[in-house]
């Protein structure tokens, strides 16, 4: 964990933060000034952007990973530098499909890392390392590891811009909102509560949609984490292998405690009525699950402390 909490400026003494700006996206300028004033700017770390083309989907918003890193290494290349940090926890950089038709997100994917060191090698006769420092930490670890996690609230996970806030129900939403739970950390308001959300309820900052299909996929987020707690071997092939070819079990089981967790910690706080679906698989889940892992789980990533 040494190598994940050590501030990056004291760790590399020169760094320089790269914002790569989708034109026509303008809802998210309120959070990139807001953390170039607070934090960059009180460090001295100096911020470079990069405009490029607006979001589309399909084929392009799945890909633009290599953009992203060849425009970091575009940038440490016109600043020679030889590295690129690549800030991304490892359950997104790794992440498995939760049910069998779920869509895995690719855009920090250790394939793409590669592919974009080559190709920077081959365009520009350039050799540079990606460094990936939470690699092996879940989101509750990366957070509750941050020397400046007291800011922490003030970024943007989505998988929408459009609205210049985090909507809540997307798989960036979900994920964000387990980490910060766990950790105890000040977080964001959402537009809805995944947790609390009732079925049938109309969430139209999703296309006019139901909350039907959101709840179902943070079940099978927890039919996921259960199976890699309690019934590994078991579990589909088509959703361990990315887990089995990379050899991060260790990495998903914590994920997968923090799933749990999040939840012990709602129901403990007694503020929020979760939804009656949740609830119901929550307990039964539990009923296979050690609470005291759990409990042991929380103290855990609370202690992590950034240095």
């Amino acid at each position: 964990m040494d190598f994940a909490t050590r501030p990056s400026k004291i760790k590399y003494d020169d760094i320089i933060a790269l914002n790569i700006k989708h034109s026509k996206t303008t809802r998210l300028v309120g959070y990139l000034q807001h953390l170039e004033k607070n934090v960059l700017l009180s460090d001295r770390i100096p911020l470079d952007t990069i405009t490029v083309p607006k979001q589309i989907s399909k084929g392009y918003s799945q890909t633009r990973g290599v953009l992203y890193l060849l425009l970091g290494g575009i940038c440490a290349f016109d600043h020679n530098a030889d590295k690129i940090i690549l800030s991304e926890c490892g359950t997104t950089m790794y992440q498995p499909s939760f049910g069998l038709f779920d869509r895995i997100t690719y855009t920090s994917d250790p394939i793409v890392q590669k592919s974009t060191v080559r190709l920077l090698h081959e365009f520009l006769n350039y050799d540079v390392n990606i460094i990936t420092p939470f690699e092996n930490n879940t989101k509750s670890e990366m957070f509750a590891s941050s020397r400046r996690n007291d800011y922490l609230k003030n970024t943007h996970s989505c998988i929408s811009s459009r609205f210049g806030c985090n909507l809540g129900c997307c798989y960036g939403c979900m994920i964000r909102r387990i980490g910060f739970i766990v950790a105890g950390v000040d977080d964001c308001d959402y537009k809805y509560d995944l947790f609390t959300l009732k079925d049938g309820q109309r969430i139209d900052y999703y296309g006019k949609s139901t909350s039907d299909g959101r709840i179902t996929n943070f079940m099978e987020l927890m039919r996921f984490s259960l199976d890699i707690l309690c019934d590994y071997k078991s579990l589909d092939p088509m959703k361990r292998k990315r887990i089995d070819q990379y050899g991060k079990y260790d990495l998903f089981r914590r994920f997968a405690l923090d799933t749990f967790s999040t939840l012990l910690l709602i129901r403990n706080s007694g503020k929020k009525k979760i939804n009656p679906r949740i609830e119901s698989s929550y307990i039964d889940a539990m009923k296979y699950i050690d609470e005291d892992e759990i409990i042991n789980r929380i103290d855990y990533v609370r202690s992590l402390k950034g240095g």
